[in-house]
């Protein structure tokens, strides 16, 4: 695995993502916007004297997952008859996204129900 496509890879696919989220959070008006709501949570884990660093926190949070899901698809690609086609990056992009509104639902809004995350789940979560 080649680790400078990898994060190329990973910081495009996030980044495009994000602005997805950033347009749909203007457009709701609602925060949906990752890095703020990994931020919410990260500021809580953190002494006060550090509590400006929650929303750095949440951006290199947000982008950490990004290079992850991105290792992981380029793992799948060189160990399986998987390949990286216009079809199976739709097909991997649905699972990532399903996985996240998941573990959205199952540990931030069960575990930290903060506010702000309860107004991602109403619009991105409705059918679960």
């Amino acid at each position: 695995m080649e680790a400078g496509k990898i994060l190329l890879a990973g910081l495009t696919g996030t980044s495009l993502m994000t602005l997805f989220s950033y347009w749909v959070s203007d457009y709701k008006h609602k925060n949906f916007r990752e890095p703020q709501l990994f931020a919410a949570l990260e500021k809580d884990m953190l002494p006060c004297s550090l509590k400006e660093l929650a929303l750095p926190a949440g951006w290199a949070t947000h982008y950490s997952i990004g290079i992850a899901w991105a290792t992981v698809y380029e793992y799948l690609w060189q160990k399986s008859a998987l390949k990286p086609t216009i079809t199976s990056g739709i097909a991997l992009g649905g699972v990532s996204g399903l996985t996240a509104v998941v573990a959205w639902k199952l540990f931030f809004i069960q575990i930290h129900p903060v506010s702000i995350l309860k107004d991602f789940m109403r619009i991105w979560c409705w059918r679960m």
